[in-house]
């Protein structure tokens, strides 16, 4: 019988003490509300780490056009990808996009994808070291003998940025040095022209402030 009643108390002052502790009983009823609500905690600033450079040809030109067709199933995880790894390309491509071809959530993704490059890319350019000439000026090649849909637009861009900066000498002479020949990272080839033949136009080009 005293077993019993010790249990019965103890339920009933756990019961009252846990109510306290949830603000349910009566003390808690009559307590004053705080003078001043917290202030709503501020959104995340855009993230301006870049992951590395999309170096594939095929992958960033799939990752493109990708973006560029609204209704694909790996339309979001493409704009993703080129938000943490695009390039000014692709800040102008994005930029590009027909925003009523866009449902809200996927214009939500959009903004929060170009806040995140224009935060990377304030002024819209992005950095260029002489390695990446070879793969930016591959994947532009890789583009035009493949009849990409980005060979409209990446092509001549490629071009018309490496032209922008041959005031860097170390830009320069690689442009120079692929103008004489390289050996492709990757082979592809057609009936008119291959990477290996292409790249190198592309370079003379440049150097020589012919380019389409």
């Amino acid at each position: 019988m005293i077993h019993r009643t010790v249990t019965a108390c103890s339920v009933a002052l756990g019961v009252a003490l846990g109510a306290s502790l949830l603000g349910c009983g009566p003390e808690s009823a009559a307590a004053p509300a705080p003078a001043h609500a917290l202030p709503a905690p501020a959104l995340p600033a855009p993230d301006t780490r870049a992951a590395p450079p999309i170096t594939d040809a095929v992958e960033y030109l799939r990752l493109h056009n990708a973006v560029a067709a609204a209704d694909g199933d790996d339309w979001s995880d493409a704009l993703a990808t080129l938000a943490a790894a695009g390039d000014a390309f692709t800040l102008e491509q994005l930029g590009q996009l027909d925003r009523a071809d866009l449902d809200a959530e996927q214009l939500a993704q959009l903004d929060r994808a170009l806040a995140t490059l224009q935060a990377r890319l304030p002024d819209g350019q992005d950095a260029l070291p002489p390695e990446a000439i070879t793969w930016r000026l591959e994947r532009a090649a890789f583009a035009d003998l493949m009849c990409d849909p980005m060979e409209a637009t990446l092509p001549a861009w490629t071009r018309a940025d490496i032209a922008r900066r041959l005031d860097d000498p170390a830009v320069r002479a690689e442009v120079q040095r692929l103008a004489g020949g390289y050996t492709p990272t990757i082979e592809v080839a057609t009936m008119f022209s291959s990477l290996g033949e292409r790249v190198p136009v592309y370079a003379r080009q440049i150097l020589e402030g012919t380019s389409p």
